[in-house]
């Protein structure tokens, strides 16, 4: 026997109808938005390479096939002079040591010529649109181990693959004697060279950070994705696979899906998206994360 309860006149009937209005007056926004391109900036979808800064290139791969897939490969050369390092700092000590900032908010606050976003985090609540994350400046606990210059904010160990960087800003994947700075993800992508094996076989927006095996170069891709006849995304062999083809040897996931963005330096106090992220299933906006890795590099003389 069904019971079924009756919500005319009663006391649920209002906030239920009231939560329902704002959902609708959210959904009706995000959607007018995106129908009128209301959003920050048109991608760019022509192939492309250049040296943004002394030690830094920049790539922009478009392809058609399996799918539309627009990468974005960042290739550091290590032994540039200048190459530095910076992981968001510490905010608070409470049980969420960090306030949440967009990519570009860090770069900007922080001067760094080119950022990406770093470890997993929380609160977060899939699927509950400009509900589900959260808002620049709100309290966020990275997953993972997390640390910045000596200070460790984040003791949790998650899952391997963490990328630690030292006084001298030498990177490694290997666990060092002294904990320095260092940012972790959702696990390797390559390991000695090695393609993990892979469960999960969805097409997602995706974010990694390699390593050359002689620890030279550091290779950031960001792949896109959501975004029908723009960029749909990759799975994570062919991520793997990407990886592979511009010289890592060893690799991690970073935050993907919407969060997933590459920043850098356009002008002194300003800082360019280079890719296309998603917030709230609206192309062309970022969301605020918790953590994020920053590189300084000098100018071009």
């Amino acid at each position: 026997m069904e019971i079924g309860l009756p919500l005319r006149g009663s006391r649920l009937a209002t906030p239920l109808k009231a939560g329902a209005a704002t959902m609708a007056v959210v959904a009706i926004v995000c959607y007018a938005a995106l129908a009128t391109g209301l959003h920050p900036f048109h991608p760019e979808t022509e192939p492309t390479e250049a040296t943004l800064f002394e030690g830094v290139r920049y790539i922009r791969e478009v392809h058609e096939t399996p799918r539309p897939m627009v990468i974005h490969v960042m290739r550091i050369d290590l032994t540039a002079p200048g190459i530095r390092f910076l992981v968001t700092p510490r905010d608070n000590h409470s049980e969420r040591p960090l306030e949440a900032r967009t990519t570009s908010e860090f770069a900007t606050e922080f001067g760094v010529q080119v950022a990406v976003n770093a470890n997993y985090y929380r609160p977060y609540i899939p699927g509950f649109l400009v509900l589900g994350y959260p808002r620049s400046g709100q309290r966020v606990e990275p997953i993972g181990l997390a640390a910045s210059d000596g200070d460790i904010y984040s003791w949790r160990f998650w899952r391997p693959g963490v990328l630690f960087i030292d006084e001298e800003h030498e990177v490694s994947f290997n666990r060092p004697d002294r904990y320095h700075t260092m940012i972790a993800g959702n696990g390797f992508i390559l390991r000695r060279g090695q393609r993990r094996e892979f469960e999960e076989t969805r097409v997602y927006p995706r974010a990694a950070l390699g390593v050359n095996a002689e620890h030279t170069e550091m290779i950031l891709v960001v792949i896109d994705g959501r975004q029908r006849r723009y960029s749909e995304g990759a799975t994570l062999d062919e991520l793997a696979g990407i990886l592979e083809r511009h010289g890592a040897h060893n690799a991690i996931r970073l935050d993907e899906g919407g969060s997933a963005t590459l920043v850098a330096q356009h002008e002194p106090g300003e800082a360019r998206v280079l890719n296309r992220p998603v917030a709230a299933r609206l192309p062309g906006y970022e969301r605020p994360v918790a953590n994020h890795l920053g590189i300084f590099a000098r100018p071009i003389e």
